[in-house]
């Protein structure tokens, strides 16, 4: 049916006289999906109402550690309100019966969202969640051979997450390794392509 309303009329209508509507799926194939029956004579219309549609949302990496907040926005549009949801599995989220629950997976986790609406007609979706592997930073340090010189170097690797990889020095450098400085304390912070 493409129509959203279908009237039903017959000329030669007579109280007293079934009518059968008979409702198949979107293939027309012949399996009855509702058979419905009237006995009256007036026109009778019966309103299609559209399915809801689901959005879990797209597909993200997080950090270990981190969580998102899944579901569209909105997380489900046309049906009949108001809708039911629900989401699995339900381990690592907040709640499974709201739209935009929080998820906090350790691992690629897809979650399986099911929009229900007040008529009873569902729809599906699907959002995977990637979890990204923590950042490993090591280094190498070698000191100013004297107070004053500026021949100081600490050279790092990093592992873990997903590179490339962005480097904050706390002397404002933005590379892997300094070198050529004098002797002091260095923060660096390393955040990768997520």
């Amino acid at each position: 049916l493409f129509n959203p309303s279908i009237t039903v009329t017959t000329t030669l209508a007579m109280d007293g006289y079934q009518y059968r509507l008979l409702v198949a799926n979107d293939s027309n194939s012949l399996a009855v999906l509702n058979s419905y029956c009237f006995v009256f004579g007036n026109p009778v219309v019966v309103s299609v109402k559209p399915r809801p549609v689901a959005d879990a949302g797209a597909d993200r990496f997080i950090c270990r550690g981190d969580t998102a907040i899944i579901g569209g926005s909105p997380t489900a549009v046309a049906g009949t309100t108001p809708y039911n949801y629900s989401w699995w599995p339900v381990n690592s989220l907040n709640s499974n019966i709201i739209s935009n629950p929080a998820a906090y997976p350790s691992s690629l986790t897809s979650y399986i969202l099911t929009v229900t609406d007040f008529l009873g007609c569902t729809d599906t979706d699907t959002i995977s969640i990637d979890v990204n592997s923590q950042i490993i930073i090591s280094g190498n340090i070698e000191n100013a051979t004297c107070f004053g010189y500026a021949n100081g170097e600490i050279n790092i690797s990093v592992s873990g997450g997903t590179p490339p990889y962005n480097y904050f020095w706390s002397n404002g450098a933005t590379t892997e390794d300094i070198a050529g400085i004098t002797a002091g304390i260095y923060n660096v912070s390393v955040s990768d392509a997520t």
